[in-house]
């Protein structure tokens, strides 16, 4: 079932970007996240956050991400393949090993899912 897609396998790419301060912390919060179930079909809204530590200079260039992210969004995932995909995509172009990808799903009943690949996975 998981699907290993590489960024090659994308129309658009994310981009990184030269930064000056090494030693930055950057949070990147996704609310209303929505992709469609391939178990159910139905529509999964989520909040995705993404943290990082700067490493060789490099930050991710928002737009490249954003474009990217609409892209992914147009593919039936399960909430851990998002996390993956997100996760392998961003380590390669952070070239970073201090990356934490969290994928958070709420349900109609209550019940909330946390999905996480990073830091201490």
């Amino acid at each position: 079932m998981s699907k290993k897609l590489k960024q090659k396998e994308f129309d658009n790419v994310v981009r990184s970007l030269e930064c000056s301060d090494c030693e930055l912390h950057t949070e990147i919060v996704i609310q209303d996240h929505k992709a469609h179930c391939p178990i159910n079909g139905r529509t999964d809204v989520w909040t995705i956050t993404i943290e990082y530590y700067s490493a060789k200079n490099k930050v991710i260039e928002l737009v490249s991400f954003e474009s990217w992210l609409n892209e992914l969004r147009q593919r039936s995932l399960t909430q851990e393949e998002t996390v993956s995909i997100i996760y392998d995509t961003l380590i390669e172009c952070l070239d970073t090993s201090s990356l934490k990808v969290q994928c958070l799903a709420s349900s109609g009943s209550g019940m909330t899912t946390t999905v996480s690949k990073g830091y201490n996975e």
